[in-house]
């Protein structure tokens, strides 16, 4: 009995003094992402201005703001609420990811949000499975970590996905979200639903559903054959049966188009409906969710804490699972 009342005690004092040690900190969650960016094929640099909403979740006051970016990346302005600000960069210790840190020209109690503009340019040297500039198509996803944010995949809390909007300077853009009308020459998405924003460019040809594939879209490379057009017609139909049963069990589905494309032999398909989740991990989704699916299963749109990304090729089907 004394030996069990010590045990006890010992454990409730250690428990009691937890709270007491742990420090008050800043913990920064990005609310929404507004990206412009700018493919420039001649000199193959994307230049991008990257709007940050983000909140300080900590207890404790923020005096900076850190954000993770490829290494490859050069930050040429930062702005917070519209002062200029001091930044420094160190090299950082996972996947060629730099960590800049921003010093705040006001402090920010917990709860609290501020907006930070960030100015940046990526050259792209060679093209990649991740990112890519090329007169044929372009891509840049987003574990090649092109846009800048506070938490990646490698920190404690995972990746951040919010809303986001998302502007390129292109046109036959795909994206997560609903496409917008903008400016001549450009593609605008607004994605409502927490995401990772991401980009891919090509020569497409829209093949549009209609009856149970309503809203469900396919872009096929421009002078397609025959057969690559019935593929296509018929990825519109699997994915509209695809919707109807998922539909049926979990109830209506949102009123969002889905969106693919062929290159490669592969689909490079877009969605944003979560069936695509339930329907590649079935028995593991939390409802509707939206994700993407790529030609390159290591990229693309993110959901909270897991994606599933699965692929079609050449008549069989590959899944990868990531923990974000």
């Amino acid at each position: 009995m004394k030996i069990t009342c010590a045990i006890l005690t010992t454990l409730f004092l250690f428990s009691s003094a937890t709270p007491a040690q742990e420090e008050a900190r800043a913990a920064w969650q990005v609310t929404n992402f507004d990206i412009a960016a700018n493919i420039q094929q001649a000199e193959r640099i994307l230049s991008a201005a990257a709007i940050l909403n983000v909140s300080n979740i900590g207890r404790g006051t923020g005096t900076s703001f850190t954000f993770r970016i490829t290494t490859k990346a050069s930050i040429k302005s930062v702005t917070v609420g519209g002062a200029a600000a001091n930044v420094r960069s160190v090299a950082g210790v996972k996947r060629d990811l730099q960590r800049v840190t921003v010093t705040l020209p006001a402090s920010v109690a917990g709860g609290g949000t501020l907006v930070i503009n960030i100015n940046y340019t990526l050259p792209v040297e060679s093209n990649t499975g991740l990112t890519a500039i090329s007169p044929s198509e372009s891509q840049f996803l987003p574990l090649s970590f092109w846009y800048p944010l506070p938490n990646t995949l490698f920190t404690v809390r995972g990746a951040d996905t919010a809303p986001f909007r998302l502007v390129v300077n292109s046109g036959n853009v795909i994206s997560s979200g609903m496409e917008k009308s903008g400016s001549p020459g450009s593609t605008v998405y607004e994605q409502p639903l927490s995401a990772q924003p991401f980009f891919v460019q090509g020569d497409w040809e829209r093949i549009e559903g209609s009856g149970d594939g309503k809203n469900i879209t396919a872009f096929v490379p421009r002078g397609a054959s025959q057969d690559e057009k019935t593929r296509a017609e018929a990825i519109i139909s699997l994915t509209a049966n695809a919707r109807a049963y998922y539909a049926n069990l979990f109830g209506p589905a949102p009123e969002v188009p889905i969106e693919s494309g062929f290159r490669h032999g592969a689909d490079v398909i877009r969605s944003d409906l979560s069936f695509v989740d339930w329907w590649a991990n079935p028995g593991k989704g939390r409802g509707w969710r939206a994700v993407a699916r790529s030609a390159d299963p290591i990229s693309g749109h993110a959901v909270p804490r897991k994606t599933v990304w699965p692929r079609r090729c050449q008549g069989r089907n590959v899944k990868r699972t990531f923990g974000l």
